[in-house]
Parts: structure tokens; sequence; C-alpha cells
């Protein structure tokens, strides 16, 4: 009777091993299968945003702005597809909608330096002047790569608003990087005029001066 209990509990056993290698084997086949979809979804989500970068490049904007959407609503390439939306949004001279999209990309990339230059440059060109501050002081204080471009811009928000000494601290900050920049060179003269300080001037004027020449002839 033992025995027969044992052989029984055997097979039971036996039969249980199979149903879990069974159903284990039928695990394995669903996740290989789920892998195998997300590879598909991954390469197709892939091949729309490289497909809107290239529509891009080709000055297509409308498919781009398109195609960079299904990216973003299928969640893949998030942050620069927003990115990248909000450029070839501005490129149709749709500035809101861009606007937008350079909002939720820093909201997703709060260290993505270049989108709060574009924020900035996007709202200095609209004109709204002191809105563009902060983006751009955003983008300093991220270390930007073209700390240049952010200082001459934040420097002519200044000279627009008679911040004369704003003015002044970016531009000859701006001229510590590049030293043979004609345009900064009379900006800053212009800088010295607003604060009164005629000899700084004076100075400024003839540094100018002596690096137009290589400017060519559109300097004058």
């Amino acid at each position: 009777m033992v025995c027969l209990f044992v052989n029984a509990t055997a097979r039971s056993s036996i039969l249980i091993l199979r149903n879990c290698s069974f159903l284990f084997s039928i695990l394995l086949l669903i996740t290989g299968a789920w892998s195998q979809v997300q590879v598909r979804q991954k390469q197709q989500l892939d091949q729309w945003f490289l497909a809107a970068n290239q529509a891009y490049a080709n000055r297509d904007f409308s498919e781009a702005a398109r195609l960079y959407r299904t990216s973003i609503k299928n969640g893949e390439q998030v942050v620069f597809s927003w990115f990248n939306l909000g450029n070839t949004l501005v490129q149709l001279n749709r500035n809101d909608p861009a606007m937008d999209a350079y909002r939720r990309t820093v909201e997703l990339a709060p260290h993505f330096s270049r989108a709060w230059v574009q924020m900035g440059d996007l709202l200095f060109l609209s004109g709204s002047l002191a809105e563009a501050v902060a983006p751009y002081r955003r983008a300093l204080e991220l270390e930007v790569l073209d700390e240049v471009h952010v200082r001459h811009a934040l420097a002519e928000i200044a000279i627009a608003l008679g911040e004369w000494t704003e003015a002044q601290f970016h531009l000859e900050r701006t001229l510590t990087l590049e030293p043979d920049r004609v345009d900064l060179w009379f900006a800053l003269t212009a800088t010295h005029e607003g604060l009164k300080d005629w000899r700084a001037a004076e100075s400024t004027l003839l540094q100018a001066l002596e690096r137009a020449p290589s400017a060519g002839a559109a300097v004058w």
C-alpha cells in the first residue's frame, strides 16, 4: 500500500513537473515573442525619428513635424523629438506651439542647455526681450557651449532696455572669448557712451577701428 502511495505520489510529481515545464516553455515563448514585438516597435519608432530628421534636412517641415509628433505619441526619443519639433515649428513660423515644444523639452530634460537657448532666441526674435533673459541665464548656469551667442544676446537686450552696466558685463566677458569681434567692440563703445564714460568709449572705439579692416567693407 505504501509502495502504491509512493508510486502514485511520484507519478503526480512527474505530472506536475511536466506541467510546470510546459507552462515555463509557454512563458519563455510569450516573453520571447513580446521582446520581438518590442524590438520591432523600437525599430519602427527609430525609423519615424530618423525619417523626421531626414524630412527636416530636406526642408519638408510639415512632414517632419508630423513624424516627430508620431514619435512623441509612441513614447520614443521623446526629449529630442520635442526639441526637434520645436525647431521644425519655428521654420513653419508657428512660434507659440514651438515655444510649447521647447518648454516640454526642458520639463523632461531640465539640464538640456540648448533647449534653453532656443527658448531665449525665440523670445528674443519675437520681441519679448525681458522674457528672454531668464532662459538665457539658465543656459549660462548650465555652462552652455555657445556662451558667446548667449552673452551677446543678453548684452543686446540690456542695451535695448538701457541697462548699461549689465550690457558692459556681458560684452566684456564675450570679448575675452572672441577678442577680434569688431561688432562687439562697437557695441561696447555704445555701452560706454550710455554710461557716459567717454574715455572708455574712446578706447574701445580705437580697438574696434583697429580690427575693422579685417572685417571687410560690410562693417562700414
